[in-house]
């Protein structure tokens, strides 16, 4: 068993679902975790998450979300410190086709690539290899 985590960022419950279907059928983690806007996700990283924890963590963040987007997420990520920041590989995982979503995402530094819903296992076996020692 690998010491991966997933964590997804999406307001999407059977989106969630599902990417935890193929993370777990890729082999990528058995550890998933998911919160249902930014908000969730930014406090579990802050108070819960102990990068030491694990060898990889993949986030799959949403942008269109209720209380706080994933840009918003963005801005509070930025102010973690570095040590969480080097553990995660952070992905946009979203509907939206606005490419001015897409090239301010490729233009943020924390954000490895823009991937179109849905999500599926072709994707997640590339990101696997790339992405997962």
């Amino acid at each position: 068993m690998n010491n991966n985590l997933v964590i997804i960022i999406d307001d999407d419950s059977i989106n969630n679902k599902i990417c935890s279907i193929y993370i777990k059928k890729t082999g990528i983690s058995e550890n998933i975790k998911c919160f249902l806007n930014g908000d969730e996700g930014i406090k579990y990283l802050i108070s819960d998450f102990n990068p030491e924890n694990f060898s990889n963590v993949l986030l799959f963040l949403d942008l269109n979300m209720p209380v706080m987007n994933g840009w918003e997420f963005l801005e509070e990520y930025d102010k973690l410190s570095e040590s969480y920041k080097q553990k995660i590989s952070l992905f946009i995982l979203s509907s939206s086709i606005d490419e001015r979503d897409i090239a301010k995402a490729s233009d943020n530094i924390y954000v490895i690539d823009f991937i179109s819903k849905p999500f599926t296992p072709n994707i997640l076996s590339s990101i696997k290899e790339k992405h997962v020692k």
